[in-house]
């Protein structure tokens, strides 16, 4: 109650009238300030970013062209501000289409003055006020004949699976080709493309879908169409399995026949449960190579598997050599 009744005294009152009545002139005095010299008029420069469209069918820029377009701009200061912190960052479009196409050899050139083009985009954000100079004067574009080629794709994927599951066939891929377009110079060294890298792991199902393609290091831009593929890998749930086979003989000695001991061995292989039916004795050869015999005596002979169904994976013979005599 006592500093509330200090505070009410006539002395305190009139310090903070005079304190208000200070800082409201102060504010009103910077307002008068910042509108003179806004009115008054000033030269600055102005930085905008350009981008170029329409360029023409089967060409490609190569160089460095100019992406910045230095004005010059005398305007009060009111449309300097606007020009300079409310026109929008998205660059500058120029529209190549309608501009002179000037042919040399496997080279073409464009030529822009910049100055229409700054009047534009004084025109375009509605600034009043006069250019004094643009930098560059002038835009020189450079443009290559596009040329284009066929090139493999190469699968960037890892991956691990479960246990029992493998991959039923190789790893596909679709389109196995792709087209880059691009200048001479980048593409010449392009001898493939990649995939973007996958891995996946513990796999028990099949991998298939779309992966899009790594874009080649070179100097200039290069284009890949298309920019994806699609991938393919049958994963498979398989089992152990074991089928009795007879073992041949090749490469017999004329006028000799012989006797192997045993006569069959056991195959030990994988199969896929949807395949575990058709397997056959038929379908695998096993034999013994007797030109092993010549010049050399042995007790036994190693057996080897020649053909047996592509949806099956060896794992062992049972036994791996047969015992033999020869016949006369």
């Amino acid at each position: 109650m006592k500093i509330f009744k200090q505070s009410n005294k006539p002395g305190e009152r009139n310090y903070r009238y005079n304190t208000s009545v200070f800082l409201i002139c102060l504010v009103i005095s910077a307002i008068f300030w910042l509108l003179v010299k806004f009115a008054d008029e000033n030269q600055t420069d102005i930085s905008i970013p350009v981008k170029y469209t329409g360029i023409p069918h089967g060409k490609q820029l190569v160089g460095n062209p100019d992406s910045i377009l230095t004005i010059n701009i005398k305007s009060s200061g009111f449309g300097l501000l606007r020009f300079k912190y409310l026109m929008s960052e998205k660059p500058f479009l120029i529209h190549l289409s309608n501009n002179q196409l000037i042919k040399q050899n496997n080279t073409s050139t464009y030529s822009i003055g910049t100055i229409s083009l700054a009047q534009q985009i004084i025109d375009l954000y509605r600034i009043s006020g006069s250019i004094e100079y643009v930098s560059p004067e002038t835009v020189v574009l450079r443009f290559e004949d596009q040329q284009s080629k066929l090139v493999p794709v190469i699968p960037e994927l890892s991956y691990t699976l479960m246990k029992q599951y493998y991959a039923y066939d190789s790893l596909k891929i679709d389109p196995k080709y792709v087209e880059i377009k691009g200048v001479e110079e980048s593409i010449s060294n392009i001898f493939f493309v990649k995939t973007e890298p996958l891995k996946f792991d513990n796999l028990t199902v099949s991998i298939q879908q779309k992966v899009r393609l790594q874009v080649p290091d070179s100097k200039y831009p290069v284009e890949i169409y298309p920019d994806e593929v699609n991938l393919f890998l049958p994963v498979e749930k398989y089992t152990e399995a074991e089928i009795q086979i007879p073992v041949e003989t090749k490469n017999t000695p004329p006028g000799i026949r012989v006797k192997l001991f045993p006569e069959k061995v056991t195959v030990f292989c994988m199969v896929a449960l949807k395949d575990f039916k058709r397997l056959e004795p038929s379908l695998f050869t096993c034999a013994v190579d007797l030109a092993e015999l010549r010049g050399e005596s042995r007790k036994r002979l190693k057996c080897e598997i020649y053909a047996s169904p592509s949806f099956v994976k060896i794992q062992r013979l049972v036994p791996a050599d047969v015992e033999y005599i020869i016949l006369k």
